[in-house]
């Protein structure tokens, strides 16, 4: 499964409470969520009881300081930290509609990470919208979620088509590629394990004719002959 971070900018995004769950829900609904920051200024004074309101929820991040957008600055550091880290996210969330996060916003994408912007309405930047790879409205979340919460329920099936494998498979290869990773055949097995629940191993694959293959490299070859990819040295290669 694919690893997400949310970074929230309070002051720019005032949350409250039944929106925060709602934004943890959607979240967790694209990927495992390693870290939630909120980042605010206690130095505000409608900032001072953050902590106590959404420590339950958040890992708050106060930057006391006079100056405006220093808890800006303080996320803006800590995504590079953490994108430049061994544990390197395959999704962020960030909560602002600040137009200073645009070059944040770039910089990111360019390491092959997906960005989700999510902002008021009224209080966003149109430069930011055009750049993220997802922008909503925090006012979208009830839906978003909802519509998370039908598609789960969708693929609760517990075995793919070869159709659907072969969709699997060609999108695992093509993630591992954007990463500038060997796309080995091991790597590509492992992999689709964590991106598609459905997904439980080879035998969880009905085949053309209905069987079931015993062999993860046995379903490669049969999806090869299709002229979708190429395995060369234990390797695999789109066509």
């Amino acid at each position: 499964m694919s690893h997400i971070n949310i970074y929230c900018d309070w002051q720019n995004v005032p949350l409250k409470l039944e929106l925060a769950d709602l934004l943890l829900t959607f979240a967790q609904g694209k990927g495992n969520l390693v870290v939630n920051n909120l980042y605010y200024n206690s130095e505000f004074g409608n900032q001072v009881n953050l902590k106590e309101i959404f420590s339950s929820k958040f890992n708050c991040v106060n930057v006391p300081c006079s100056l405006k957008n220093s808890a800006d600055n303080q996320l803006k550091s800590d995504v590079l930290d953490h994108i430049h880290s061994n544990y390197c996210p395959d999704q962020i969330i960030i909560v602002s509609g600040d137009g200073d996060f645009k070059a944040l916003v770039k910089d990111v994408k360019s390491h092959a990470i997906k960005v989700i912007v999510i902002a008021n309405k009224g209080n966003v930047k149109q430069d930011l919208t055009e750049i993220a790879d997802e922008f909503y409205f925090i006012e979208q979340l009830p839906n978003l979620v909802n519509n998370l919460t039908q598609k789960q329920t969708n693929l609760s099936k517990d075995y793919l088509t070869f159709d659907e494998a072969i969709a699997c498979l060609i999108e695992t290869i093509k993630i591992v590629i954007e990463k500038r990773k060997q796309t080995k055949l091991s790597l590509i097995a492992s992999l689709m394990c964590q991106l598609f629940p459905n997904y439980q191993g080879v035998k969880s694959i009905i085949g053309p004719n209905g069987t079931k293959f015993k062999q993860f490299k046995k379903f490669v070859e049969s999806v090869e002959l299709q002229g979708k990819v190429k395995l060369k040295n234990e390797q695999l290669f789109l066509v």
